[in-house]
C-alpha cells in the first residue's frame, strides 16, 4: 500500500512549452511521454462508490495494473489517499491478489468480482518530469491530455498532477507555487473517478449550497476550533469553486467568497485567544476586494431573472432592463473570474491556506479558557453591540439606516456559522431565522438601488419619473414595515447561547 499526495491543477491551456521553462530551473532525473488507458469497474448497484473506493485497470507500461484508491483526505486541490497496486493479467480485475487491503468485513471477493463490470474509460496522454527538490524529496509531475469515454459520449482530460513520490511534503508545495506562475492553472478537487461516475450516471451538476456550521465540539480547545473553522470554510470554498467552473452562477461565486469571509472572521475572532501565524491574510483580504462588485451583479440579475418580473409593471421597463443589462456588462465577465480564478496570486493563497490546513502548525492558546466559554462570550458581545446601536434602540428604522446596518448584521450571523454547533439547535435556529428575515429584507431594500440610481437617466418623461419614485417608495415602505414587525419580534427572543448547550 501506497500513500498518494498530490495537488491537482485544471489547466486552461496544455502547453508543455509553458510548462518546461519552468521546470529547467530544478533537476530532472527523468522525462518520458506514455499513452495510459484505464477501465474503472464497479457493480451495477455502485457498491464500491458507496465504500468511497475506486478501482480501474490501466494500461500503458507493457503491463496491465489493477489499483484500489480508498478514501482518504481531499484539502483544496490536495489528495491524500491510500492506493494498493497489483500487476495482472488480463483485462479483468483479480480482487484476491490485493494483499493488506481493507475490504468491509462482509464482502465475498469472489461474488463482487463476478458482478463488476466496466462504468467509464479514461485515455490520455501523459507527459511526466521526476523533479529532485530539497530535502531528499522528488516529485513526479504529470500532464495529462486526452478524454473521459462512456458509452460514446466524451469529456476532455487537461489536468496537472504533483505527486509526492518521497521527501517533504513542503517542497511539493513550493514546486506548486512556482508552477502557478503560469496563470492558467485552477486548482481541482473533483478527480478523474468522480467525473466518469457522474458523466457515466448522469447525474446532475452539483448545486451551491448555503454556508452551514463549522461542526465543532464543546470539547475542542481553541487551537482545535480554529484549525477546523478554517478547514471547514475552505472544503466549502473549494466546492462553489468547482460548481462556479461547471455552471459560471453568481451564487456560487457568492458562497466562495463567503467562504474567505468566514476565514476573514475566524482570524479575527480567534486572533487574541490563540498564537497562530497566517501569512496568507493580506491576500485573503485581496481576493475579497476584488470580488467586491458581486453583490451588485447579483442584484442586478435578480432584477433581470425571468425577463425583468421583478420591474414588469413599470411602464418604462423596457428601458430599465437595457439599462440594468449595460451596468452588468460593466462588471466582470466570467472569463475576468475564471483569469482571476487561475491568477497567480489567487493560486498562491490557495496553496498556502491548502498547506496551513493539512500540516496544522503548532498552535498554542494564550488564555486558559474552555471553546464553550469564548463562543458564549463572542456572541454575547456582539449581539449586544447590534442592540446598543440604532438597530436595537430607536422605535422604527427607515431605508438608509438598515440598510447602514446591514454589514454589522452580516458580521453577527456569520460569527453564528462559526459557533452556532456548539448550541441546541432548535433555540439556535428559532433566533438566527429572524435576524436572516431581516438580512433578505434588507438585501430586498439593496435590490431597489439599481433601479433608484438609473431612474433619472432612463425617465425622460416627468410624469413618468414621478410614477416610477412613487413605485419606488411603496416598495421601500412595504418591505421597511414587515422588516419592523420582524426586528420587534427578533430582539424579543432569547439568546441561544445563555441557554442550554449541545452535550
Amino acid at each position: 500500500m501506497n500513500s498518494e499526495i498530490e495537488l491537482k491543477f485544471y489547466l486552461r491551456d496544455d502547453s508543455v512549452a509553458q510548462i518546461e521553462p519552468i521546470l529547467a530551473d530544478f533537476s530532472i532525473l527523468q522525462n518520458e511521454v506514455r499513452h495510459l488507458r484505464s477501465v474503472y469497474f464497479d457493480t451495477k448497484q455502485r457498491q464500491l462508490r458507496r465504500w468511497r473506493m475506486g478501482l480501474r485497470i490501466r494500461s500503458g507500461d507493457e503491463q496491465n495494473v489493477q489499483t484500489v484508491k480508498t478514501a482518504g483526505r481531499v484539502v483544496g486541490g490536495l489528495h491524500d489517499r491510500p492506493e494498493y497496486n497489483q500487476v495482472v493479467d488480463g483485462s479483468r480485475p483479480q480482487l484476491s491478489r490485493f494483499e493488506n487491503l481493507p475490504w468491509p468485513e462482509e464482502v465475498d471477493l469472489s461474488e463482487l468480482e463476478n458482478a463488476l463490470l466496466p462504468i467509464f474509460v479514461t485515455d490520455f496522454k501523459r507527459t511526466t518530469w521526476l523533479v529532485d527538490l530539497q530535502n531528499e524529496t522528488l516529485v513526479e509531475v504529470a500532464l495529462d491530455s486526452g478524454k473521459l469515454e462512456v458509452d460514446g459520449r466524451e469529456e476532455p482530460i487537461c489536468e496537472l498532477e504533483l505527486e509526492l513520490v518521497k521527501g517533504d511534503v513542503g517542497q511539493l508545495f513550493f514546486l506548486g507555487e512556482k508552477l502557478s506562475s503560469l496563470g492558467a492553472l485552477i486548482l481541482g478537487s473533483t478527480s478523474k473517478a468522480k467525473r466518469g461516475y457522474a458523466l457515466a450516471d448522469g447525474l446532475p451538476s452539483e448545486q451551491p449550497i448555503r454556508l452551514g456550521f463549522v461542526p465543532l465540539e464543546n470539547d475542542d480547545s481553541l487551537p482545535h476550533a480554529l484549525h477546523k473553522s478554517v478547514d471547514y470554510a475552505l472544503s466549502h470554498w473549494q466546492r462553489h469553486q468547482q460548481v462556479y467552473i461547471d455552471s459560471l452562477s453568481y451564487r456560487a461565486l457568492s458562497e466562495l467568497k463567503q467562504a474567505a469571509q468566514l476565514i476573514h472572521q475566524v482570524v479575527s475572532m480567534y486572533q487574541d485567544v490563540v498564537e497562530f501565524s497566517c501569512p496568507w491574510h493580506d491576500d485573503l483580504l485581496w481576493l475579497i476586494r476584488q470580488l467586491g462588485w458581486l453583490d451588485e451583479a447579483c442584484h442586478i440579475q435578480r432584477l433581470m431573472d425571468d425577463q425583468g418580473k421583478f420591474i414588469r409593471k413599470l411602464t418604462n421597463k423596457r428601458t430599465i432592463y437595457r439599462q440594468l443589462e449595460q451596468r452588468l456588462s460593466e462588471l466582470p465577465d466570467t472569463d475576468e473570474v475564471l483569469q482571476l480564478l487561475s491568477s497567480e496570486r489567487y493560486n498562491k493563497l490557495m496553496l498556502a491556506l491548502i498547506q496551513w490546513v493539512y500540516q496544522k502548525e503548532d498552535m498554542q492558546a494564550k488564555q486558559s479558557l474552555s471553546l464553550n466559554e469564548f463562543a458564549s462570550t463572542a456572541l454575547q458581545e456582539c449581539w449586544q453591540k447590534l442592540r446598543d446601536s440604532e438597530f436595537g434602540e430607536q422605535l422604527s428604522l427607515d431605508f438608509n439606516q438598515y440598510t447602514r446596518l446591514a454589514g454589522q448584521l452580516k458580521r453577527n450571523l456569520m460569527l453564528g456559522n462559526c459557533l452556532g454547533a456548539l448550541f441546541e439547535a432548535t433555540s439556535r435556529d428559532e433566533f438566527r431565522s429572524l435576524w436572516l428575515d431581516l438580512l433578505g429584507g434588507i438585501e430586498d431594500l439593496r435590490l431597489l438601488e439599481p433601479i433608484a440610481e438609473l431612474a433619472d437617466d432612463s425617465v425622460e418623461n416627468k410624469d413618468e419619473a414621478k410614477q416610477l419614485n412613487k413605485w419606488l417608495k411603496r416598495k421601500q415602505d412595504s418591505i421597511t414595515d414587515a422588516m419592523e414587525f420582524t426586528r420587534t419580534q427578533a430582539l424579543s427572543k432569547a439568546d441561544y447561547w445563555l441557554l442550554n448547550n449541545v452535550s
